[in-house]
């Protein structure tokens, strides 16, 4: 997001930005059967373990004692190499219990990339939480030529409004729709939370319990 030059600029910015993300989250909202969104912190290493664990679950809670059913898992993943591997591992142990899998596959979706973070790509971590400082007073800045956080929540909203509207029963016959695993990176999956629970913007993201690599939570609307 490009700097902007006065204050009032800035004001009309972060109006447009919280408008379009409550209208994504109000659209989201409309849906009479959504599709269930859970989130993956990408590590391939124990991306295995995570993924029988999540086969154990699902299998269970597709017992005949609960009336929510699935068609299956869908599996969405930013195109970043340790994010695919993890999703790619995750997907295996999936099949492996016979869970049917959306399109038989992963699916690589480039809005679930990591925050963008300048001119500290490629350097020390420790810098980053000179933006998320920042973050907190104005997250459409763009210091460091950061993406901005709130660009970051608009994406993934949209993202997620979008996968709902495919994954949902669409007028499926037995009114069943698809359970949607995102497997992505640190920041952008913190951010996206923020629009789960209905904050005004991204500020706080920092603020929100952390999620370990390669656990995997369930996003709720607040």
């Amino acid at each position: 997001m490009s700097s902007f030059e006065n204050n009032n600029d800035t004001s009309k910015a972060n109006i447009m930005n919280a408008t379009m993300i409550e209208r994504s989250i109000d659209d989201w909202l409309s849906h009479d059967d959504k599709t269930i969104h859970y989130i993956m912190y990408a590590d391939n290493k124990i991306a295995r373990k995570a993924g029988e664990e999540f086969a154990k679950d699902y299998i269970k809670s597709q017992s005949t004692n609960n009336k929510k059913k699935y068609k299956g898992v869908a599996i969405f993943s930013s195109d970043f190499t340790r994010a695919r591997e993890t999703a790619s591992i995750f997907c295996e142990s999936l099949q492996k219990a016979n869970i049917p899998v959306y399109s038989d596959d992963i699916i690589v979706e480039k809005r679930l990339r990591e925050r963008y973070f300048g001119e500290l790509n490629g350097g020390s971590d420790t810098r980053y939480q000179e933006v998320w400082d920042i973050d907190i007073n104005n997250p459409d800045h763009d210091e460091f030529k950061v993406e901005s956080a709130n660009s970051v929540l608009e994406r993934t909203t949209k993202l997620i409004t979008e996968l709902d509207a495919q994954l949902s029963n669409g007028g499926s016959d037995d009114g069943t729709c698809w359970m949607c695993v995102l497997v992505a990176h640190g920041d952008v999956l913190q951010i996206m939370q923020t629009g789960f629970l209905k904050h005004e913007d991204a500020a706080r993201h920092r603020s929100l319990e952390h999620l370990e690599t390669s656990t995997i939570r369930e996003l709720l609307l607040a």
